[in-house]
């Protein structure tokens, strides 16, 4: 469900976003970027995801996030990227960069 994660952080709702650096090592040139946030969903009293979403792709080499204000912040070098969270949920809108 998840591959290569370096981050993760949960929101004021309990949900997981991970990032995956899916291109580190060997492949830091490649384009578009291989390095994307995915939002992980745990059922209430449930302890393990049963489903996940690719929330933001064509991120270059993200290494950090934090929840704050409904949206997200992401480190991916040389920027900070916020991603606010949609009430539909499909992909977010974005500020680049922060």
């Amino acid at each position: 469900m998840v591959t290569a994660p370096v981050a993760m952080a949960f929101d004021e709702n309990g949900r997981l976003f991970v990032v995956e650096m899916r291109d580190y090592p060997n492949r830091r040139d490649t384009n578009p970027h291989l390095g994307r946030v995915r939002l992980l969903e745990i059922p209430e009293g449930e302890s393990a995801a049963r489903s996940s979403t690719i929330y933001a792709d064509n991120l270059p080499l993200p290494s950090a996030i934090a929840c704050y204000g409904g949206g997200i912040f992401v480190a991916a070098a040389p920027d900070i990227i916020y991603l606010r969270i949609s009430r539909e949920m499909a992909l977010p809108k974005s500020d680049r960069p922060c």
